[in-house]
């Protein structure tokens, strides 16, 4: 058998890439790579990292290409929670604050204010009363400013995320391999022949690393 596309990691962007992928029903999908290790481990390389429980996203931020990806990525949790069942988004909102005269702040402040405005959403001016009055376990530094969104702002299950697309894929007929890659090669067939730490071989028109 020869797939059409091979998604090699498993993680939060191999996952999503067979996700999104599995959305096109003439296309024969594969997703390679192990699942995330029950205890932390330096043995291996591929397990580079954990999964997060709990990931700050935002659309407020000082860079313009941020927000937009940011607000994106968000616009299209809903039909994913709605297809796996599982919650990925906690809309619970993100505040930046400094003291008066920080210029990060400045700038994070101005970028937000003309992104708000332009998509109609709400963002809030943050002041010392502001704080207190919100947050009354903080304590404010003195002439702090900032602001502060709740729509599209938040945290993320990072492992919900990576079940529910891994779920949702396979549902929609991607075959889930719980392997290691250990080789990519170029045939002179037209395909790619990937190999396994097992010793299998996968065949593909193209692949995604």
């Amino acid at each position: 058998m020869i797939y059409d596309v091979c998604v090699v990691g498993a993680g939060t962007m191999g996952s999503s890439t067979a996700y999104h992928l599995s959305k096109k029903q003439d296309l024969k999908i594969c997703l390679i790579g192990p699942g995330e290790p029950e205890a932390k481990t330096r043995d291996r390389e591929v397990f580079g990292c954990h999964y997060d429980e709990g990931r700050i996203t935002r659309i407020i931020s000082q860079i313009e290409t941020e927000q937009i990806l940011a607000h994106r990525s968000m616009l299209s949790y809903p039909e994913l929670e709605r297809e796996s069942g599982l919650q990925i988004f906690w809309e619970v909102g993100f505040a930046v604050i400094g003291k008066a005269g920080d210029e990060f702040v400045g700038q994070f402040n101005s970028m937000a204010d003309k992104f708000c405005d332009r998509e109609g959403l709400l963002c809030e001016e943050i002041d010392e009363d502001f704080i207190k009055e919100r947050w009354s376990y903080f304590v404010p530094p003195e002439n702090c400013f900032g602001r502060f969104s709740k729509k599209y702002n938040g945290y993320i299950s990072v492992r919900n995320l990576v079940r529910a697309c891994q779920t949702v894929a396979e549902n929609n007929g991607v075959k889930r391999i719980l392997e290691v890659v250990k080789d990519v090669e170029r045939t002179g067939e037209g395909y790619f022949t990937i190999k396994l730490e097992n010793g299998e071989e996968i065949n593909s028109r193209k692949v995604v690393v």
